[in-house]
Order: structure tokens, then sequence, then C-alpha cells
């Protein structure tokens, strides 16, 4: 206490004695020597002391820090005198860079290219990109990769993991009716050429796909469930449990409805690769026939295809 006194951190004192709130991110109330306090080197204890004597900017710095948004005090410091809104945007700005494991100037950009596709304001949409990667922790995306921690298209991605979040707590509402799982399988499931594919019957089925092929999938498992799309596992005939390429459907309800096929995916989104429409394009196309022809089958309940078969 005595420490924070003469370091003139009144607001850390009031903290301490108004609310019980200790600062602990950003002090070291046991410590006996003011580096120490701070948690800073005993080189940074004079610049931070000539920048600010708040204890939250202080835990907002180490926490930038500990998770490479940062490289040293300096720029942290020149990065938030730049900062055009309030200490409370800035503290989010950090969590969201530490959440996503990037710089805080990468962080403070992403937000702004979302407002050229967006009415919000900037401080509304730093809130809803918070709000997004923590549902997407929740369901357990792959936050490191970048493309998922910061979609491109962040208003439908937000929506989307909120919806599977809800969804992932009720149990209820978890799994496919059977009726309709077998009646997406009737319409869907094919096998050809070394390829299946796999309707998924449940919410976790879909989350799991996302976070194996580090894509956003996750967050349409609330619309798959609820009949607004379609999402469909491709993988290989002999590995039906490992995530290959991942496929959305515009839904169908029946074999006659039109065959639209809005998005196929591999792992990072086919990032560095061949995409995988150009790769499967081979079975893409035969499957694609064989459901414009109203999913065929014989009496076993097995695709008839009408040629020759390749191999993958």
């Amino acid at each position: 206490m005595e420490m924070a006194a003469r370091l003139g951190m009144n607001g850390a004192i009031d903290d301490l004695i108004l609310h019980g709130k200790k600062n602990i991110h950003g002090l070291n109330w046991k410590a006996d020597s003011i580096h120490a306090f701070l948690k800073l080197e005993r080189s940074e204890v004079k610049e931070f002391l000539a920048f600010s004597r708040s204890a939250s900017l202080l835990a907002a710095y180490h926490r930038a820090k500990k998770n490479e948004c940062v490289t040293n005090l300096s720029a942290f410091i020149c990065h938030y005198k730049s900062f055009k809104y309030n200490q409370y945007y800035y503290d989010l700005l950090v969590d969201a860079a530490a959440r996503c494991k990037c710089s805080l100037t990468t962080a403070e950009n992403y937000v702004g290219k979302q407002l050229k596709v967006s009415k919000r304001s900037f401080e509304s949409m730093l809130q809803f990109w918070i709000d997004y990667l923590r549902n997407a922790k929740l369901i357990g995306y792959a936050l490191k990769e970048h493309n998922v921690s910061m979609p491109k298209d962040l208003e439908q991605k937000h929506d989307d993991a909120a919806a599977t979040a809800n969804l992932l707590r009720t149990e209820n509402h978890r799994k496919m009716g059977k009726k309709r799982a077998e009646k997406l399988s009737s319409i869907y499931s094919f096998e050809y050429g070394g390829l299946v594919i796999i309707v998924p019957e449940s919410a976790d089925a879909i989350v799991a796909e996302g976070n194996s092929l580090c894509h956003c999938v996750g967050g349409y498992a609330a619309r798959h469930m609820a009949g607004k799309l379609d999402i469909l596992f491709l993988r290989k005939s002999n590995q039906p449990d490992k995530s290959l390429v991942t496929i959305e459907m515009a839904p169908r309800k029946s074999s006659k409805d039109a065959v639209h096929m809005r998005q196929i995916h591999g792992y990072r989104n086919d990032a560095g690769t061949q995409p995988a429409s150009k790769k499967y394009a081979w079975f893409i196309d035969v499957w694609k026939e064989w459901m414009i022809a109203g999913s065929p089958r014989d009496k076993q309940g097995n695709p008839v295809i009408q040629i020759k078969e390749k191999t993958a």
C-alpha cells in the first residue's frame, strides 16, 4: 500500500480499499522493490511512470507482452498514444489481440477493415469481435489460426458462433432427429472412387470437424440442425472418421430439390494448397450428376452410378 502511495497510484489504492480489487495482473503487492511491484524490468520503471500510473493499463501491457502482441514497453506506449478511443476500449483491443496471438496493430487494423462493410462504430465492432472470440473459445475453435480468429465476414461468423454456443448448452437439440437424418442421408450419402459423403447427425460432430480442419464450420452447426443449410463431410472410404473436406449445400428437403454447393474447403480453408473444389472435382462432378438425377439407389441402398468408376 505504501509503495502504491509513493508512486501516486491512487486508482490502485481505491480499487483495493473500496472494492477489494488487487489488480494482480499488473501489480505484485508482496514485492519489496518498485520494479518488482510493477512487474517491470528496472529499465522500464521510469518510462512507465512517466507515461501513466494506471494499474489497469499496466496489466494491459503485461498481457500484451505475454502474448507477443507487442515487443516492448516503448512500442506499447507508442501504440496507446495513437489510439483514438478511451482506455476501456484499449483494454478490449488488448484482450482481442491476446486471444488471437496477433499484434496490437494487426488487431486494430482488423477492426478497421470490418468497419468498411458495416454501419457499426469502432467501439461496437470491437465489442462484437470480443463476443465472437468468447463464443469461439467455448465452442473450441482453433483461434491460433487467423482465418478463424479474424474471419472476413465477422458479423455472420459472430451470429453463427453465438447460435452454436447456445445450441451446445442445450442437450436436447444437439442431435438431429432420426427422420431428418435418414432423409438427408438418402439424398446425399454417396460413395465413389475411394471417397464417401457423410451426413453429420449432431452439432458436436460439426464442431469437431471445424476444430480438426481449423476453419469455422463449427459455427454453422445451429443452422444445419435447424435445416437452414446442409453441412456434409467428404472423406476417404477407408478413413471415414478422419476429417478431409467440408461441404456446405443450400438446404434440400428431398432429392427433387435443386443442387447448389455453396462452399467446399479442406484444412485451413485450403490455405496454400490446391482448392478442394479442384482437387476433388472428378468426384464432385459425378456426385452432383447423381443428385441431379434424383439420387437413384438400388435395392440394397447403394448409389446407382452410370459412368465408369475412378479411384482416389
